[in-house]
């Protein structure tokens, strides 16, 4: 599929139109937290002595946790690109070139802080 998926992200953004490329990242980081929680939870000897109806609950509750965790990552992640857009159509860009340059200038805001964390 190409274009743009349709993404449910939390309440204040019932709907939003991301690209294929941000779709597949949500996907990607949404499976490896929880995978890396439900492994977590599964490995833990208190949930292995629970009754079935509460490791389902508690699965549930981990899948639940884990995916509201990344909507509201991703929500922050445009809500952070609209405004870098806004402002740079506010100078005059066109829409669709200030979409394109947003994108770039958080990309490179999140690598710039990417490393600075791994220099810490």
């Amino acid at each position: 599929m190409t274009g743009v998926q349709t993404c449910a992200l939390p309440i204040c953004f019932p709907v939003t139109i991301c690209t294929d490329e941000q779709y597949y990242d949500y996907q990607q980081i949404s499976g490896r937290i929880t995978y890396s929680a439900l492994f977590s939870l599964v490995t833990n000897p208190q949930y292995q002595k629970m009754p079935a109806n509460k490791q389902e609950d508690a699965v549930k509750a981990v899948i639940e946790k884990t995916r509201t965790a990344v909507r509201n990552r991703v929500a922050t992640e445009q809500l952070i690109m609209k405004e870098i857009q806004k402002n740079l159509e506010g100078r005059g860009m066109s829409s669709k070139d200030a979409k394109e340059k947003a994108v770039d200038i958080y990309e490179s805001l999140k690598e710039k802080q990417s490393n600075q964390s791994a220099e810490q």
